[in-house]
């Protein structure tokens, strides 16, 4: 019963917010084989890459499991109930050891590398193609996209099934299987954790050499020169090497540093006005988003227009946006304390935005700089942000005293700004391997759930199909 309410209201929102979704390419359609036929010409190696479609389509989707085991919302006890035909959410929100209970077919795993099975697809395909003087611009898009791709596929992943870096172990931490093949024959065994990252750097730094300069506002599903610096930015951050991540958030920020002026909006309290971002806005560098399959996402997007109780976006959270911070309306709509919803956000639907936007790259820079003792740049960044999420009328530049005071600001307007994009996890990963020691709490009919800092059920386990199909070892939990 529970599932087909969730595939109602999953309906009724699309339908709402006028997504309109595209026949897939029939090369996508097929499942991955070792006999598909590689295509031999770039409008059909480009198709492989594009996500067509801005709901279902595999290179849109990212994994979920990070924001639901963050501590961006709270379930009651019924509501957690609810969602126990889901076992990954229903588990991944106490981080139980086991979260599966036998499901297969995990998206958080099989969708990233479907993406990078194609980008493989695409790379090999595009070995066939000379590259010409009349086929030169749409050559280097397939070969940079394909690098991107593959590189934002291994973040992703990284982010939820293998630990946080840390330069003292990051060559024996276990990582990812990488995959750079197409045949499906050759079984991957798990690298390192610094080879994983290793891999990312370097497909970016590939993307960079073949991508056009700046997003195409019309379809920023396409990566581009400065989208491949952001993520290069998001990837030197998460290992925290702050040079490195502020110089390329200034390389991106160089190329296409647009920011969306809240005060520009309409007021999004206004009932009718459901979408208040579209999803090609001038912030945006890539476009991705979680899974719809997500359902405890649709219950806080949506549980105010279906009666449901319980899902709330967590209160601790909420009282962080002062009265005159515009994201206070843009970001929720509050019926109750404890009922506060989210409203869609820059996928403009109901998957929630996990793609690369300036916003970020600001608050990267920032931080960057901050920890690099440029008290100055960090706050000149910071209040460039804010000053385009304030009520102009009453909004005050901010200002620091030390780099670590410019730091605690600048942290807290990462968490009130890139709220449920799978950021928090990652900063609460990167955090407590700096000594954070930040703990988080679940209560559910007086049993406490407690997530303690640096804790190995901060790593994933990976889908059990998966074990059993490859060998590859399991996480510790």
């Amino acid at each position: 019963m529970k599932s087909l309410q969730y595939k109602i209201k999953v309906a009724i929102l699309i339908s709402i917010l006028f997504v309109s979704c595209q026949k897939k390419d029939e090369f996508l359609s097929q499942k991955p084989t070792s006999n598909l036929n590689i295509p031999d010409n770039l409008v059909s190696l480009q198709a492989i890459l594009d996500s067509d479609d801005p709901v279902n389509g595999v290179m849109f989707e990212s994994p979920d499991l990070d924001i639901v085991s963050a501590d961006e919302y709270d379930l009651s006890f019924s509501a957690w109930q609810a969602i126990s035909i889901n076992p990954k959410e229903y588990n991944g929100y106490i981080w139980a050891s086991d979260i599966y209970k036998g499901a297969t077919k995990i998206i958080d795993w099989d969708d990233p590398y479907q993406q990078i099975f194609y980008s493989n697809v695409a790379l090999e395909g595009l070995e066939g193609i000379a590259k010409t003087g009349n086929n030169s611009q749409q050559w280097n898009n397939v070969k940079g996209s394909a690098h991107f791709m593959r590189a934002n596929a291994l973040f992703n992943l990284s982010q939820v099934f293998i630990p946080p870096y840390d330069s003292n172990t990051s060559k024996t931490d276990l990582g990812l299987p990488i995959r750079l093949s197409s045949d499906i024959n050759i079984i991957d065994k798990r690298s390192s954790v610094q080879a994983t990252y290793d891999q990312i750097i370097s497909d970016l730094k590939i993307s960079v050499l073949y991508l056009p300069s700046d997003v195409t506002l019309n379809n920023p599903g396409r990566p581009s020169k400065a989208a491949a610096y952001g993520l290069l930015a998001k990837t030197f951050l998460n290992m925290h090497d702050y040079t490195d991540a502020r110089k390329y958030a200034d390389s991106c920020l160089k190329i296409h540093g647009t920011l969306l002026d809240y005060n520009q909006y309409p007021n999004p309290v206004t009932p009718n006005l459901t979408i208040p971002f579209s999803n090609t806005n001038a912030e945006i560098l890539y476009q991705n988003g979680v899974s719809n399959q997500a359902s405890i996402l649709f219950e806080l997007l949506l549980s105010d227009r279906f009666g449901d109780q319980g899902y709330t976006v967590d209160t601790a959270l909420y009282s962080l946006y002062s009265s005159n911070d515009l994201r206070k309306t843009f970001f929720f709509r509050y019926n109750g304390p404890d009922q506060i919803n989210l409203r869609p956000g820059y996928t403009a639907n109901t998957s929630t935005f996990k793609g690369i936007a300036t916003d970020e790259i600001y608050l990267i820079r920032a931080e960057a700089s901050a920890r690099t003792g440029s008290i100055s740049d960090a706050m000149a960044d910071l209040n460039t942000l804010l000053k385009n999420r304030y009520n102009s009328s009453t909004f005050m530049a901010s200002t620091a005293s030390s780099p670590e005071d410019a730091l605690n600001q600048i942290l807290v307007e990462r968490r009130k700004e890139l709220i449920f994009r799978g950021t928090r996890w990652s900063d609460l990963r990167r955090l407590n391997k700096e000594g954070y020691n930040i703990t988080i709490n679940r209560m559910l009919n007086g049993k406490k759930y407690t997530l303690s800092p640096n804790s190995p059920l901060y790593v994933l386990p990976i889908p059990p199909d998966e074990i059993a199909l490859s060998g590859i070892q399991q996480n510790p939990r």
